[in-house]
């Protein structure tokens, strides 16, 4: 990857963090709200709602974004026919969820459930049409509008209208007007930034095209929801809406984490990948700088959560789910594999690879429903840990591919996990020792002050460390952060400066 490459990726990458990151913070906020106003059932039922619709989603987002990003060559004629054929194919699936919701509603045993999955889906049309608009804006490298416009949908969504009918006693009708809010929002949005050719209309010579793009991607996306989906639907259809509650909070506070990291990652790496299809040693070498950066930073959030697991629940749910604590931290156990495989994964798809990326979406999907069913008779925690293995067995697989596609070193990246391991557990160690010195005085303090010891040292192992320890990968990114830090600090001084002078 050139430098001028490689900083519009990490320029791309940071500003989509960013705005990952604020979307985070508003769902954190918002989550610990109405984890105190709502019940585990409510928020169980809403997440087989959202089942249902993540299934929705993913095929928008492989048979036409993914679609609109991997394509070498596209014009207005292609892009109208593949936003058109979203929205219609969008509002065929809400005419089906109508119909098969009553059945989806007896399948949970759980009341109401088939007005709440109707009412809901109305946001696949929106979302579909929205998944075109942002592909295409990716593809132009506009993410720091894209991050600006999704946080303060996000914002609107998710805060006053979620909050406030939650307040006014609606229940779980509050969970989903704010996602139909956030999807209309999103999708008002998407279509004026993106300046889609909507005025015009299928073209009967692009419809092949869009299909036979993205044949293979949409069976991906649609494995890949059986797989991150599988858990919580055993959970739910064996255990019931308050057990799939606690372990759905559990999940989602996973995947808080990697929609703020991993997925912002993924979108930018799938779009770089994808221009390197013709350049295999450079893809390899962009693969082992991406991974030598991921696996230690999820390592370290990795060791910082579930060294406060306890702690983050309570603060971001409340007293009554502390249940989910456990949950949460046997799914943190394999963040990295969670994170990570979507480097991996980006590779295969971005070469063109979908068939291969389907097989073993399918056999990921089979793992973690097969682990899960099996687990769920002694409750949700052993769910948790058959769901982390099927997890970890699939991101071996990917990594692997992929690894023999560009020609990666199998040492090179044991090397990168080993010493990301032992950062961790250095983290771990020091977080857990100076909590429980502190313990008996304080719940509260102890956890506040172990994990800012916690982060302190894992701040200074990045800045400290020697490259024989650090890798060549982190200590030029600490390099580029040194840098970056002296010159905005420069700029305040310049700027301060003057300004005393007048």
């Amino acid at each position: 990857m050139s430098k001028g490459k490689g900083e519009a990726v990490m320029g791309g990458m940071r500003w989509l963090a960013i705005g990952k990151l604020v979307s985070m913070a508003i769902s954190f906020v918002t989550t610990a709200v109405l984890a105190r106003l709502l019940t585990p059932y409510d928020f169980g039922v809403m997440a087989v709602v959202l089942l249902v619709i993540a299934l929705s989603n993913a095929i928008f987002e492989g048979a036409f974004g993914m679609g609109v990003t991997i394509k070498k060559d596209i014009d207005e004629g292609y892009i109208a026919t593949t936003f058109w054929l979203s929205v219609i194919l969008s509002a065929i699936l809400v005419g089906v969820l109508w119909v098969i919701s009553p059945w989806l509603e007896g399948f949970f045993h759980m009341p109401h459930l088939a007005a709440i999955i109707r009412f809901t889906s109305t946001s696949l049309i929106f979302n579909a049409a929205s998944n075109v608009s942002y592909s295409l804006m990716r593809r132009s490298g506009q993410f720091r509008t894209i991050a600006i416009y999704q946080v303060g949908c996000s914002l609107i969504g998710y805060g006053p209208v979620s909050i406030g009918l939650a307040l006014m006693g609606y229940g779980v009708w509050a969970l989903a007007v704010g996602q139909v809010a956030v999807a209309v929002l999103t999708s008002v949005a998407a279509l004026v930034l993106a300046k889609m050719p909507y005025h015009r209309f299928i073209q009967r010579q692009h419809i092949g095209h869009v299909f036979a793009t993205s044949g293979f991607l949409t069976v991906s996306q649609i494995l890949n929801w059986a797989a991150l989906t599988g858990s919580n639907s055993v959970v739910g259809r064996m255990l019931g809406a308050t057990q799939l509650g606690l372990y759905s909070r559990g999940w989602k506070l996973l995947d808080l984490v990697t929609t703020v990291s991993a997925q912002p990652m993924s979108e930018v790496l799938f779009p770089a990948f994808a221009r390197m299809q013709d350049d295999p040693e450079r893809a390899r070498k962009a693969l082992e700088r991406a991974l030598a950066v991921a696996v230690p930073f999820f390592a370290t959030i990795a060791a910082l959560t579930i060294a406060q697991s306890q702690f983050i629940v309570w603060v971001s749910l409340g007293p009554k789910w502390a249940d989910t604590a456990v949950i949460m931290s046997i799914l943190f156990l394999a963040l990295v594999p969670r994170c990570c495989y979507k480097v991996s994964e980006s590779v295969t798809v971005a070469f063109q690879r979908s068939g291969s990326a389907a097989l073993r979406q399918g056999l990921y999907a089979a793992a973690m429903i097969g682990f899960s069913a099996l687990a769920a008779p002694h409750g949700p925690v052993w769910v948790a840990v058959g769901a982390s293995a099927a997890v970890t067995i699939f991101y071996l697989s990917s990594l692997g591919y992929a690894m023999r596609l560009v020609g990666l070193s199998f040492l090179r990246v044991i090397e990168v996990h080993i010493r990301a391991a032992i950062l961790a557990g250095i983290i771990f160690l020091i977080d857990r020792v100076v909590t429980a010195g502190i313990l008996p005085l304080s719940f509260f303090v102890a956890n506040i002050v172990g994990g800012a010891i916690g982060l302190g040292v894992a701040i200074a192992l990045f800045l400290y460390l020697p490259g024989n320890l650090l890798g060549e990968a982190l200590i030029d990114l600490r390099a580029q952060a040194i840098a970056k830090t002296a010159g905005i600090r420069n700029k305040l001084l310049r700027r301060f400066g003057r300004q005393g002078a007048d």
